[in-house]
This record gives C-alpha cells, sequence and structure tokens, in this order.
C-alpha cells in the first residue's frame, strides 16, 4: 500500500540519517512525503519533522524552518517539531518568534520542564538587552531592600549621619553633592550609587575639597553595604579610614556602618573594634551606643545590650529607635531574669508611647511591638489572639515534649493544634501534620507516619521534609516503589531550593594538590607522620583522611565535639575542631568554618602551629568570598606568631597572585622555598609567577631562566602530582610563547600520566575558556585519560556550555557522559555526580531516572561484562521495560545514594 512504501522510504531515510549521510536522508524522506496519503497527517508531520533534522544537520536553516512549520501545520502539539524550529529561530535572530514557540511547549507541558524555562528565562533576557538597554545600565547583583526597610535601617537608625545632616540645610549643600542627595531625598535609592560614582570617576574630583570628596564615598559605602555589594563597600571604607582629611562626624560614621557590615558578615570582633574605636572618637554619638547595642541583642548579650540602649537615649533622649529597642530588650531582660517590676514598667512605657509617637513608622513599630509584648505575656485578648495563634502555642509545646523524648505527649499537642487550626493555612497545617508524623516515626507507628506525611502533602506538595520522611518509612516497609518516587521528587526540591549553598565536594586529587601539598606545617597532617602519637580519640577521623575518605570527615569530627567528653580533652582537641574547619571550607560551608575558627583562635589552649594553621585557612576563607583585606589582615597576624613558617608566605604568594600583585607574590613564593627548600608547591608558583612578571616585564633573561628552571624539574620530580604539574606549567609557558605544537605535547603528557591531576593544574593556572575547552576535548580523545577524568572534563564543558547559555549543548554533554560507562559501578558514579550537580535534564518529573534506568537496561541486556564494549545511548530508540530484578537493586542503589544526599543538605536542620 502506498502507507507501507512511505514507511519503507522513512525508515530507509532514517538509516541514512544515522549513518551522517544527510542528503541521501532527504531523497527519502522526499520520496514518502510524495506517497503518503494526505489524511495521515500525523504520518506528514513526523516525515517534514524527520527531513528538517536533516537540513538542520547541513546548517540549512531556512528549509528547517519551513519544514518545522509544515510539520506543526498538521500536528500543532508536535513537541520536537516546536522545539526544532524554536533552536533554528534563534540561530536566525528571530528570539521573539523562538520565545513563542518555547511558551507553547512550556503551556503543553504545563510548565513542569525546567530547562524550557531557562530557555524563556535566556530568550528574555536577549530581548531585554536588545529592546531595553538602558535596564541594563548601572545594573547591580545585589538584592535592593524595599524604601521602608531602608528608612527603618538607616534614615531612622542615624541621628547623627553627616549626609543626612545635609538635607537639613539645603542651602549648605556643594553644587557637586546636590543630585545624589535630591535621589536621596526623594527616595530614588536605586540612583544614588551611579550619582556618587559618576561624581568619584570625574575628572575634577580630586579639586573638590577634601572633607565634601569623603561624603560623597561615604553616601555610596553606605548604599553598597544596603545592596550587600560587600567587596565595593570594603574598599571604600578603607578610603575614607585611611584619609587624613576625615572629620571626625565621617570617620564615626563610617566605623559604625563598617561594623554594621562585619556584624552582618559574622566577623563580631571586627564589628566591636570598630565601634570601640568610634567611641575613643566620640563617646557622645547616640549612633554608637544604639549600634553597638544591636549587635549586642544579636548575640543575645541582653544586660551589654540593655546599657548600650540606654546609652543612646541619655546621649539623644529624641531617639525614637533607641527607645523600641530599649524596651524590646528590657522586655526580654525582664523574662529571662523574672523581674516582674522591670515586665510591667516596660508595658507601660510602651503604652504611653502610643501618644507620644503619631508618625507612621514609630507608631506602627510601638504597635508591633506591643503585640509581641503581650504575645510573650500570654495576655491572648491583648496581642489580638487567634486560632492559628493557638495553634502555634500548641505545636510550640509540642516541640518542647518532643525534644525531650517525650513522644506522646507530644503528638497529644500535635493534635490540640490541627484540630483549632484553621482549613485554609495549608502550610501550617502541612506543619503540624508532619511534625506529628515525626513523633510517630519515633514510636514505630509507620502507618500513621506515612498517612501524616501524605495529608501534609496534599497541603504542601512542595514539602522536602514530609517526602524524606514517607519515602524513609516507604522504604521500611518494602515499597521500594513508591519510596523512588517520592526521594526524586524531594531531590528535585532540594536542586530547586539549594542555589545559594554550593555542596560540591572537591574530588580527591583536588584535595591532595589544595590542602595536602599546600601545607608542609600543617599540624593534622603532622600527626599522621607519627601514628603512634595519635590520641586515641582522634584516631578515626585521621585514619579517614589517611585513606582519602574525605566524605566522612566531617561527621567524624562532628561525633567527637558534640560527645559529653570533649570538654575534658586535652588541648589537641582543637586539632579536631581544625580538621573540620579545613573541610568545611572544601564544601565552602563557610559559616560553619568560620565558626570553628573562632573557637580555635580564640582559645588560649591552643598552640602557635594550630593557631597560625588556622589563621592561614581562614585567610583563604576570607579571599573565597571576597574579603581580601582580612586575608592579609589573618596572615600578617600569622607573621607575627612564627614568623619562619613557609606556609604563610606560599598562601600569602597565592593572595597576591588573585589579585595580579606579581611582584609581591614572587616575593612571597620565594620566602617560602627559603623558609623550607623542598616545599615543591612553592617552586611550581614560584616559576609560573616569574614567567609572568618577565612577560609583563619585558624580561627576557627571567623568562628563559624560568623555562630552563621548569624543563630541569622534570628529572627532578618523578612523582605523579608534582611531575604532572610541571608538565602542565610548561605546556603554559610554551602556549604563552606561542609554541603551540609543544604545548600540546606536554599537555597530552600530563594526561597520559594522570588525568586527574593535569585536569586541576590545567584549571589551576589557566583562566582562557577557550584554551581549557581545547585541552578537555584532547583529553577526552585520549584512551589512557582515566573514566573519572572524562567524567570530569564532561561536567566541566558542561558548565562551560551553560556559562554561554548553551542549554542544549549542555544536555548533550550530560547524555555523553554515559557513554563512556564500562560497568555498572561507573554508571552508579555518573548517577551520583547527577544527583549532587546536576539541575538540566528534567524533561519530565522523572526524566533524569528514566534516563538512568534506561540505560541501565540497555547495558543489562548487552552483557557489557568485556570492557572494549561502551553503552549505546539512543534516545530514538522505544522504551524498554526492566526485568524485576534488575530494577528492584537500582531503586535500592538509589535509595542508598538519595538518602545520603539529602541528609547531608539536612543535617543542620
Amino acid at each position: 500500500t502506498p502507507l507501507q512504501t512511505m514507511q519503507k522510504y522513512k525508515n530507509a531515510g532514517n538509516v541514512h540519517f544515522n549513518t551522517g549521510k544527510y542528503n541521501e536522508a532527504i531523497a527519502q524522506y522526499n520520496k514518502a512525503i510524495d506517497i503518503c496519503p494526505k489524511e495521515n497527517v500525523d504520518d506528514l508531520a513526523i516525515l517534514y519533522q524527520n527531513r528538517a533534522a536533516a537540513y538542520e544537520k547541513l546548517k540549512i536553516y531556512n528549509f528547517v524552518k519551513a519544514d518545522c512549520s509544515k510539520a506543526l501545520e498538521l500536528n500543532p502539539r508536535y513537541i520536537k517539531a516546536l522545539l526544532r524550529r524554536a533552536r533554528i529561530l534563534m540561530q536566525l535572530g528571530d528570539l521573539e518568534a523562538a520565545l513563542k514557540d518555547i511558551t507553547t511547549i512550556c503551556i503543553y507541558k504545563n510548565f513542569s520542564d525546567e530547562i524550557l524555562l531557562l530557555k524563556a528565562k535566556m530568550i528574555l533576557e536577549k530581548l531585554v538587552e536588545q529592546h531595553v538597554p538602558e535596564c541594563t545600565t548601572h545594573q547591580l547583583r545585589f538584592y535592593m531592600p524595599t524604601t521602608h526597610v531602608i528608612e527603618i535601617y538607616y534614615i531612622k537608625a542615624f541621628c547623627k549621619d553627616p549626609i543626612l545632616s545635609r538635607l537639613k540645610y539645603p542651602e549648605n549643600i556643594p553644587e557637586f553633592l546636590k543630585k545624589p542627595l535630591q535621589a536621596l531625598k526623594n527616595k530614588k535609592y536605586h540612583d544614588i550609587i551611579p550619582l556618587c560614582t559618576e561624581i568619584i570617576e570625574s575628572s575634577n574630583f580630586h579639586t573638590l575639597s577634601p572633607s565634601s570628596k569623603l561624603e560623597v564615598l561615604l553616601l555610596r559605602v553606605t548604599f553598597y553595604s544596603i545592596w550587600m555589594n560587600y567587596n565595593a563597600a570594603i574598599n571604600d571604607f578603607e578610603m575614607i579610614l585611611s584619609s587624613k582629611d576625615a572629620h571626625d562626624d565621617v570617620r564615626v560614621n563610617a566605623l559604625i556602618k563598617r561594623a554594621n557590615l562585619h556584624q552582618e558578615i559574622g566577623l563580631q570582633h571586627f564589628a566591636f573594634n570598630d565601634l570601640e574605636l568610634a567611641i575613643t572618637i566620640n563617646p557622645s554619638c547616640c549612633d554608637i551606643y544604639y549600634h553597638r547595642g544591636q549587635a549586642y541583642l544579636a548575640i543575645q548579650m541582653l544586660d551589654k545590650a540593655k546599657r548600650d540602649f540606654e546609652k543612646a537615649i541619655e546621649c539623644n533622649p529624641n531617639f525614637s529607635a533607641a527607645h523600641m529597642q530599649k524596651w524590646y530588650t528590657h522586655y526580654h531582660f525582664a523574662v529571662l531574669n523574672k523581674d516582674l517590676n522591670l515586665a510591667e514598667m516596660t508595658v507601660r512605657d510602651v503604652e504611653k508611647a502610643f501618644d507620644k509617637y503619631s508618625n507612621s513608622s514609630e507608631c506602627v513599630c510601638c504597635y508591633v511591638l506591643y503585640a509581641q509584648l503581650m504575645s510573650n505575656a500570654e495576655q491572648y485578648q491583648k496581642a489580638d489572639t487567634t486560632p492559628l495563634q493557638r495553634a502555634q502555642k500548641y505545636k510550640n509545646e509540642g516541640n518542647i515534649y518532643f525534644k525531650t523524648e517525650r513522644y506522646n505527649e507530644a503528638v497529644t499537642q500535635y493534635n490540640k493544634a490541627i484540630d483549632i487550626c484553621p482549613k485554609e493555612y495549608k502550610d501550617e497545617l502541612a506543619i503540624f501534620y508532619q511534625n506529628r508524623a515525626a513523633a510517630y516515626e519515633q514510636l514505630k507507628k509507620y502507618s500513621s507516619v506515612k498517612t501524616d506525611c501524605t495529608k501534609a502533602l496534599e497541603l504542601n506538595p512542595k514539602y522536602i521534609k514530609a517526602l524524606l520522611r514517607r519515602a524513609r518509612v516507604l522504604e521500611q516497609t518494602g515499597d521500594l516503589e513508591s519510596a523512588l518516587k517520592d526521594m526524586s521528587t524531594a531531590l528535585e526540591q532540594v536542586d530547586r531550593n539549594s542555589s545559594r549553598e554550593n555542596f560540591f565536594m572537591l574530588t580527591t586529587h583536588a584535595i591532595e594538590i589544595y590542602y595536602i601539598k599546600a601545607f608542609l606545617k600543617d599540624p593534622v597532617l603532622s600527626r599522621l607522620e607519627c601514628p603512634e602519637n595519635i590520641p586515641e580519640f582522634f584516631k578515626k577521623p585521621l585514619q579517614a583522611l589517611k585513606n582519602g575518605e574525605y566524605h566522612n570527615i566531617i561527621l567524624l569530627c562532628t561525633e567527637i565535639i558534640e560527645s559529653p567528653e570533649f570538654d575534658t580533652l586535652p588541648s589537641s582537641k582543637l586539632e579536631v575542631l581544625l580538621l573540620r574547619a579545613t573541610f568545611y571550607l572544601f564544601w565552602r560551608k563557610y559559616d560553619d568554618a568560620r565558626d570553628d575558627f573562632k573557637i580555635i583562635l580564640s582559645s588560649k589552649d591552643a598552640h602557635d602551629n594550630v593557631k597560625v594553621n588556622a589563621l592561614i585557612k581562614r585567610a583563604n576563607l576570607h579571599r573565597e568570598i571576597g574579603l581580601q583585606h582580612f586575608t592579609f589582615n589573618d596572615l600578617e597576624l600569622a607573621i607575627t606568631i612564627n614568623p619562619s613558617c613557609c606556609d604563610i608566605y606560599y598562601h600569602r604568594g597565592q593572595a597576591y597572585l588573585a589579585i595580579q600583585m606579581l611582584d609581591k607574590a614572587k616575593r612571597d613564593f620565594e620566602k617560602a622555598i627559603e623558609c623550607n627548600p623542598n616545599f615543591s608547591a612553592a617552586h611550581m608558583q614560584k616559576w609560573y609567577t616569574h614567567y609572568h612578571f618577565a612577560v609583563l616585564n619585558k624580561d627576557l633573561n627571567l623568562a628563559e631562566m624560568t623555562v630552563r628552571d621548569v624543563e630541569k624539574a622534570f628529572d627532578k620530580y618523578s612523582n605523579s602530582p608534582e611531575c604532572i604539574c610541571c608538565y602542565v606549567l610548561y605546556a603554559q609557558i610554551m602556549s604563552k610563547a606561542q609554541q603551540y605544537q609543544k604545548a600540546d605535547t606536554y599537555f597530552i603528557k600530563a594526561i597520559k600520566k594522570n588525568p586527574d591531576y593535569a585536569i586541576i593544574y590545567l584549571l589551576l593556572w589557566n583562566s582562557n575558556i577557550d584554551d581549557i575547552e581545547k585541552y578537555l576535548n584532547k583529553a577526552l580523545k585520549l584512551e589512557t585519560c582515566s573514566i573519572g577524568g572524562k567524567l570530569r572534563c564532561i561536567e566541566i564543558l558542561k558548565t562551560i556550555e551553560i556559562q554561554r547559555g548553551n542549554m542544549e549543548e549542555a544536555i548533550k554533554l550530560s547524555e555523553k557522559a554515559l557513554a563512556f560507562c564500562r560497568t555498572f559501578k561507573e554508571m552508579l558514579y555518573i548517577y551520583s555526580v547527577h544527583a549532587i550537580k546536576m539541575h538540566l535534564d528534567r524533561n519530565n518529573q522523572f526524566g533524569h531516572i528514566i534516563h538512568f534506568l534506561l540505560s541501565y537496561f540497555r547495558f543489562d541486556k548487552q552483557n557489557a561484562v568485556e570492557f572494549d564494549k561502551h553503552i549505546s545511548v539512543n534516545s530514538d530508540e522505544p522504551p524498554e521495560v526492566l526485568s524485576p530484578t534488575a530494577e528492584s537493586e537500582v531503586k535500592k542503589l538509589y535509595m542508598e545514594s538519595s538518602f545520603i544526599h539529602c541528609e547531608n543538605i539536612f543535617v543542620r536542620n
């Protein structure tokens, strides 16, 4: 029949397409289209779409667009044709039409495909750049608070601000300062930084009066701080506070605001230092005591906060914000110390304030504060109590019972909360059900756990804790399929919600380069050289460190730190904190690392070597988050403790290198080698810096000497990391010297010797994306490159494509990774990488899992036990059903890896 003949031509076209013969494929699709009955619209749509795919390979984009349009006329819901046409429209520059096609697909898919949403976002951003260029001018990356937030945290929080004082006397405002102050007065806060920057960068800025110039900087730094642009703020503060022309009021205001910045990023010690310095300049300034009171309040030092708010009011009785904070602190202090008289007096003061403060912000503040006090006093009739508030009270009581392991009593309180909570408060009800499920889980009432989690999820389908708890119970009761579904949903939610935190764990080779080889005087690593001297309590974490089991170290250290006997251990217990802080730093859990460093550095029992190591690592943390000033402060302090420690100079050299201060970096690496001539990492960095310094200063002798030094090192360093480091470094130098063939030869040598180290050193020393991409693609073609190396190459290439906005290529790279798998274990490795890092290939709710299971099935079906067989990845093949045994095995393995991932993320909750 004509239909059968059509199928024959189509199949022949597919064969030609799959073998790369695209012109022959088009010839067969033409025949199929000509003979296909016109009433078979779906078949015809497929034929046009297939021909479009062949035209796309030949880059005949207008024909692709035409064929996709014909396919969509026949089948308007044909998603493949819509996707292909959108891609081609983007290639042709018709972004608006491409956005229309992407939006159509999103609607068909009920907006469940995040890749499509990302594509739509990228197209919109390009359209904005094309049609609304002014929107990108002076655009900052940071969050801008609302007008009301700025009024409360800035306008009302400073009575002695020299900038705000200018607004009271407009006739005295210098001409150059009028525009930014007018913007401030008119609450056009988004204009202030650009207006100030325009003045600061103008050619006549240096001719302005010194004190007026500093006020422009002070206004800009205020809004840098509000916008959380901390690096820029720190630079402006430095300029103001280092100037001899700064008036006392400007200097004091800058110190207060820098203290607030320090407090915001968790550097309490520096915050109080700045405030103390401000007091020495002007001990009668009310603003200092108000903000120091806030700082004390933040760390629950109520007595000191109380005294500071009182002092602020003594300095300025009209300081309304200080009055509010004083009452708030007084009441909490009274409750804590059971001082009924102070509590009653505070309530009366707030009641009197209702008449005193009739302005909007103060009046509202009084009302909210009074409601808080009444709520704490359980006078629900005055606090306008509601059923929801009573439900919250029962929930809180249930939480107390839960924490004290009285689970039945906790269930009783949660029952009351659920019964009284209005049904329209779905999120709150979901929490109550989830909390009751937690109590039932402790009582091992698993069917009740499942029921309550299900109710919580009906109310809030994105409730991760409920998904995890139900998944755990389903696994315990043997329902693996349902558990898998819940776990997958939870992981997707985690991926969406964890963009603020980076749960990336460095590879074993990276840890060796950035930690083991970068610290010769590390007190923890030194323990491994004398195992007989390791204290009993420290043996497990150090054994994990020795065995390269880095993922266990934080848990093992925490187990020791949280044990009841930790306080009774000798001073070596600080080394446990140091090891944990080191790995918090690797995991980029900066707040946790900073807390541990603070404990170590504030301890009188810390030995000098522990203190120096903690200072170096905290300096690296500060460098990582862009606080260069604190980086160098910590390293200077370390030098005062031990000026002959090679590690300090090595890491300070790295810090100088990061900000392109090559001369200082060069001297520090030389100093590190002087302190320890066997410090191989310092030698490598010295040569790298020497060569760049030579190129910058056109010093041919130094360049040639450096090349000879690296060439000599080939024989000296035969061990894996150092040898590879030399090869990659030499390749970089040859590339800079435009000897590209030689550069390629040495990078390939490095890859052949050990691809894992080679990739890390490449990323360390090369900032040129095109070069990195070229070498990574070379690595992928080498048989000597390990599976792990190839997978890391793919991950890096994928990241590059994402940064370029090429989402399609990023997805193809993710799928390509499967082609390198030769064992089931390797496939699981890829899956674990995806579970932690991957955010892209979710064509439907379980897209990634389905892809993995199908690939596993094909692998299992082929019995690919021979190491030269690769898995075939063909997304056009029809889905096949997994055998029950294989399905069960994959589910169990997936559940184990998923629970580990999720528990790591939620361990702090």
